[in-house]
């Protein structure tokens, strides 16, 4: 792939370019546009709160563990700690431990 510098010069060009070719696109037919928001994603998605395993391959995570050998520690295939890790977008940084139940005479 060939990397052209002046690039960046044109950007402002070419959103321009699209914005009004859309607004043509939008007059001729504005049902293609209908699903379509201005500044789409600048919110934030909601988090997912963590199961246990997910919050456990988090902490191996941050502790500097490799996909393989959490998979190999926690007996689960390779696979499933992938799925953990990208369902929760892993590893998380702001995570807390999930609030549990005092033991009875404790």
């Amino acid at each position: 792939m060939i990397k052209i510098p002046h690039t960046t010069a044109f950007e402002e060009y070419y959103a321009a370019a699209w914005k009004a070719q859309n607004e043509i696109d939008m007059q001729t037919n504005p049902r293609i546009f209908a699903n379509v928001q201005e500044n789409k994603g600048t919110s934030s998605p909601r988090r997912k709160q963590l199961s246990k395993p997910a919050m456990t391959v988090n902490n191996l995570l941050k502790h500097g563990m490799e996909r393989e050998d959490i998979a190999e520690a926690l007996q689960m295939d390779e696979v499933d700690v992938i799925i953990l890790i990208n369902r929760f977008d892993l590893p998380r940084e702001d995570e807390t431990q999930p609030r549990t139940r005092p033991r009875k005479g404790k």
